[in-house]
């Protein structure tokens, strides 16, 4: 960050005046509504200009994401990294080397879908390239617990990929007190051990789990459990120098790539964005209108949609949002329930519990499969005809009887549950669900998978409480 009239800023490759004039030329931020509005939409815009203007808006992010990527297509290294950071962080290069790729120096809070996609997909792309390198990372420190980082964990956690290590600082490493050196450090330190795959914060000598972070306070006024600036509100965080004694060296003979079947095969650009942007979430903290509400959870598009709703302490909710969250359930989108709070967790434990709604969706499917087959039952035998097989089809006789019938038996909706895990946690494994196309219950034993293996599962947390 360099000191200016307007403030602090970024200057380097893509950095915020770089930034602004790209999403100006993308029309972003134009306040010239022709520049993002298709002309399929004009009729539209007439009568709904607002819709018109969304629609146009997220249709310049499309091409904003496919400029991103042509941009990145052509960076290249600039030097090596022990080289660029040895006059604030002499040591660095005793621990690491490699190359240094530039890939965006602006503010990150700059940071949303179009970023996200394209500089994720980047980074998977050189994983699978070259799995015997590892890459460290530096980022703002703006979006670090919502852009980056538990999608890639979420992609990265059941691989034998090397860990992702990203890491920041307050301050620039130019400014008085700063820390940026030490977390350079550090991250390089913790770099030469053996840890698992995912993606990880390397922050005030810190190791934080890409799933299990937040930021707390961008002025460290004060610490929370010793941690600072950001913290790990289910104590998931470890201590560096506890990591540096106790974990063994590093081995990259270890790293291999996953097999081609793993979703992070088809982890692009394109398809990370486009999950993306059929990822909703919900936070009933904010108190939105219901009509908004009930909108961003039930949906409207003929695709599988995800939402994640941060619902209140339990995983609580008024019943219009109930009946939502079961509706959508019944489309078959994928419906995941979090916590709002700080140290969250979902339970069926109270009336007004989401997740208790599947209790509901089980039974309400088998009155509605019964009535089906009556129907079908009478509409044969005023024909006619016997029906041993309730669900044998009869291509010419109540084929919408038929079909509705074979949907309801096609699957069981259910409502998932987050555990513990946060809305920015959730959301990453909604949009590794929406790439491998997976329905309802193998989202479900995704979720389960992950809270587990990050330590914030049901058993798990019952180990530590018991621990504790």
């Amino acid at each position: 960050m360099v000191e200016s009239a307007l403030g602090l800023h970024g200057r380097g490759f893509l950095d915020d005046a770089a930034v602004h004039d790209l999403e100006t030329r993308m029309g972003v931020i134009s306040n010239h509504r022709a520049h993002f509005v298709r002309p399929a939409e004009i009729a539209l815009d007439r009568s709904y200009p607002q819709m018109a203007m969304a629609a146009g808006i997220n249709y310049s992010e499309e091409r904003l994401a496919k400029e991103l990527w042509a941009i990145l297509g052509e960076v290249h290294q600039e030097g090596n990294v022990e080289d660029v950071v040895r006059e604030w962080c002499p040591s660095y290069g005793q621990y690491v080397s490699g190359p240094f790729v530039p890939l965006f120096s602006g503010d990150s809070s700059h940071l949303r879908q179009p970023y996200i996609a394209v500089m994720a997909a980047y980074l998977f792309e050189q994983l699978l390239m070259n799995p015997k390198r590892q890459i460290l990372g530096a980022q703002g420190t703006d979006t670090a617990d919502v852009a980056l980082l538990a999608l890639m964990d979420a992609f990265l956690y059941d691989t034998a990929l090397p860990p992702v290590l990203l890491t920041g600082g307050n301050r620039s490493h130019n400014e008085p007190f700063s820390d940026t050196p030490e977390n350079f450090l550090n991250q390089a330190l913790i770099a030469t051990r053996r840890l698992e795959a995912g993606a990880f914060w390397v922050f005030a000598r810190h190791l934080y789990s890409g799933a299990d972070f937040v930021k707390i306070d961008p002025e460290e006024t004060r610490s929370i459990e010793g941690q600072s600036t950001f913290f790990a509100s289910h104590r998931t965080a470890d201590s560096i120098q506890a990591l540096l004694r106790r974990t063994p060296p590093a081995n990259p003979d270890e790293w291999q790539l996953p097999p081609i079947s793993h979703p992070l095969h088809k982890a692009n650009f394109e398809n990370i964005f486009e999950a993306l942007g059929r990822t909703r979430t919900v936070n009933l903290g904010d108190l939105n209108s219901l009509g908004d509400q009930w909108d961003a959870i039930v949906g409207r598009s003929p695709k599988r949609q995800a939402v994640v709703i941060a619902a209140h302490s339990l995983g609580n909710s008024s019943n219009p949002i109930r009946e939502a969250a079961k509706l959508a359930a019944r489309r078959g989108d994928l419906v995941i329930v979090v916590s709002r709070s700080l140290i969250g967790n979902v339970s069926p434990r109270y009336m007004g519990s989401i997740i208790s709604a599947n209790r509901e969706l089980e039974v309400e499917q088998e009155g509605r499969k019964e009535e089906l087959r009556t129907k079908i039952a009478a509409n044969l035998k005023t024909a006619g005809k016997r029906i041993d097989n309730p669900l044998t089809h009869f291509h010419n006789y109540d084929r919408d009887l038929n079909d509705a019938l074979e949907y309801e038996e096609s699957f069981t909706p259910q409502i998932i549950a987050g555990h513990h895990l946060n809305a920015a946690a959730a959301r990453a494994i909604a949009v590794r669900a929406i790439i491998g196309d997976l329905d309802q219950d193998q989202t479900r034993q995704l979720m389960d998978s992950f809270a587990a293996a990050r330590g914030l599962g049901l058993e798990s947390m019952g180990a530590q409480l018991i621990e504790s």
